[in-house]
């Protein structure tokens, strides 16, 4: 029986299969460079045939580990904040619980928070940046509040998956490194910070920013809407996006108008869906606001050494200063060093260098909810643990212009 094969010219080879070998074994064998059928294949191939097979076995396991180490690290994180309960209480977090509560017993949203902010600061608030979108707190009135802090469990899962699949393209070894230390954030986090926007926001343009990786750009889009939507500060990601499509627009609008605009559309779609959105917020905003009153300013604290530390540390002892000063400097090289091929860490490290210099200009400490994730997910690629392996991208990335990570051409 003749066995059909390509050889390198293209011509199909009619030459027989050697005796004693079916055609399933010859063709692994060819497929990996060996010339004894089945027997070659386990017994007789070089290291270098079999070191691809050894690698993906060890890069699966470690995938694997790494994944039952999310779970573990996020009902770990949550359990945290169960036990803490309102034991530790930030004064924010108090209006956001108080406003929860005034809703679920029918105040309406924009009074609900009217009346936590008087609470907090016994005047009422005078700028719409006081209101906070209500869109995270029209979903959580439905559940009790003792579910909250479980509900936010799931949020700790999604971040702490989302970091790992952002990391996983360097490789399995960065990826389980990056799901570590965004699980030392949200331990930092998750005694004072649950019901802050910020947090809940976070998922959703982090799987914004992995939509953008595979340049699915309508979903891209909104999911960061999405995110904005729960907090306005991850609007820089919607920019973000916009701006790494305007280069090839300026480059294809001459020859190709129609396709240039199509590139940029999804972005201004989103931009403009997001300014409809915060206009009618805006506007519900200011029936609850007052001539005179009180708003905590930006820079009402004093930006000195201690606070830039509290800023990028997670936790604020035992080593907690170093620890976050590493990560967001590794993880602002790891995103120079492979931003030119993926448009994620684009994303990413755009939008959380930006949030990491507002939050010094607004003295906001609480912000790094939004920027610290983002930027730690990319740490590792600045150390080199692993090298892109991520495939499927490679055509996709360079259609978008983005040059693709890993083995050389030609």
């Amino acid at each position: 029986m003749d066995i059909p094969s390509r050889t390198p010219s293209g011509v199909r080879d009619q030459t027989p299969a050697p005796s004693g070998v079916d055609q399933p074994a010859v063709g692994v064998a060819v497929r990996y460079g060996t010339s004894h059928g089945a027997a070659g294949l386990l017994g007789d191939a070089s290291p270098s045939a079999r070191a691809p097979l050894a690698r993906d076995r060890s890069a699966r396991l470690l995938d694997g580990a790494a994944l039952v180490m999310v779970g573990i690290l996020a009902a770990l994180i949550t359990l945290s904040g169960v036990h803490t309960g309102w034991k530790t209480v930030d004064a924010d977090e108090l209006v956001y619980r108080r406003t929860l509560e005034a809703m679920r017993h029918g105040v309406d949203f924009y009074h609900a928070q009217r009346a936590a902010l008087i609470l907090k600061e016994h005047r009422p608030p005078t700028s719409i940046r006081a209101i906070r979108p209500p869109t995270l707190y029209l979903v959580l009135r439905w559940f009790p509040e003792a579910s909250w802090r479980w509900l936010v469990g799931l949020v700790y899962l999604a971040d702490l998956g989302l970091v790992w699949k952002l990391a996983r393209r360097y490789g399995a070894l960065a990826a389980a490194v990056a799901a570590a230390l965004a699980a030392i954030w949200l331990f930092g986090d998750t005694t004072y910070l649950f019901l802050h926007a910020e947090v809940w926001g976070l998922p959703f343009f982090l799987a914004g920013a992995l939509a953008l990786r595979s340049r699915r750009v309508w979903l891209a889009a909104l999911l960061l809407l999405a995110a904005a939507c729960i907090r306005e500060l991850y609007v820089a990601g919607l920019f973000v996006g916009l701006a790494i499509d305007l280069g090839p627009v300026w480059r294809d609008v001459v020859r190709a108008r129609r396709r240039a605009l199509e590139r940029i559309a999804p972005w201004c779609t989103a931009l403009l869906c997001g300014t409809v959105l915060y206009v009618v917020h805006s506007a519900f905003a200011a029936t609850v606001l007052s001539a005179h009153g009180y708003n905590a300013r930006f820079g009402n604290e004093h930006r000195t050494l201690a606070f830039l530390l509290r800023l990028v540390s997670p936790i604020v002892t035992g080593g907690g200063e170093a620890f976050g000063i590493a990560v967001t400097i590794l993880g602002v090289l790891g995103v120079i060093r492979v931003g030119r091929k993926d448009p994620a860490a684009i994303v990413c490290g755009a939008s959380g260098v930006f949030l990491l210099a507002a939050s010094v200009w607004a003295t906001r400490v609480y912000w790094s909810a939004c920027w610290a994730l983002p930027i730690a997910a990319f740490a590792p690629a600045a150390l080199g643990l692993g090298e892109a392996v991520d495939a499927q991208v490679e055509g996709v990335d360079r259609a978008s212009g983005f040059s693709t990570p890993g083995r050389s051409q030609g």
